[in-house]
């Protein structure tokens, strides 16, 4: 082998090394990570229906009412009580940076009303995740 041809070989060496970093950088970047913390999202909100309990929102939003922004969980703490008449109702609140799902249970325990507000449209990297069903 002259000297060219082994230059030549090891250009296209190195560029094919390049090229397998960074598609290996691309599916690691891309990778699903599940940290194990409730995703509230229009999606699941949109499971939620009138009637269930608060074990089943719970189930369906991943986890107990809190707030998941920064910290695996962060319950949220009832009001402190007032005297007199209680009301025969209570929100739990599910937060996520921008994402507040909210949701009202009457005296038995079940859904009654919900609320979704936030912005939880997919990031360029989500919208790639999906397109490439990672």
């Amino acid at each position: 082998m002259t000297a060219v041809e082994v230059a030549v070989r090891r250009k296209w060496l190195l560029v094919l090394a390049g090229l397998a970093s960074a598609v290996a950088l691309i599916i690691l970047a891309t990778a699903r990570v599940d940290d194990g913390v409730p995703q509230p999202d229009r999606t699941h909100f949109g499971r939620i229906r009138l009637g269930m309990s608060q074990a089943e929102v719970e189930a369906l939003l991943g986890g107990p009412p809190g707030d998941y922004t920064t910290k695996p969980v962060l319950q949220t703490k009832p009001l402190p009580r007032r005297s007199g008449p209680q009301p025969d109702w209570r929100m739990e609140e599910w937060t996520r940076g921008t994402v507040r799902v909210r949701v009202v249970f009457d005296a038995g325990d079940r859904v009654t009303e919900t609320w979704f507000t936030g912005d939880d449209s997919p990031s360029l990297l989500r919208r790639l995740r999906d397109c490439l069903g990672w």
